[in-house]
């Protein structure tokens, strides 16, 4: 992959979970609790993937 596809699909996992952060706030305001974690935990949990899916193709180069 190279860096230009790499900082795009960066930005956009970048943009999608400060997406979910506000859902999950405007969520959490509307007393959805439960659902409002939910979408946080995903969010982080998808982030975290990223994160390390670049560190494993950044260790084969």
């Amino acid at each position: 992959m190279t860096t230009r596809n790499t900082d795009d699909i960066l930005s956009r996992v970048t943009d999608w979970h400060r997406f979910s952060v506000d859902l999950a706030a405007y969520l959490a305001s509307s007393g959805h609790i439960e659902l409002a974690h939910a979408v946080e935990s995903g969010a982080s949990e998808a982030l975290m993937a990223l994160v390390r899916a670049g560190e494993g193709s950044r260790s084969s180069q």
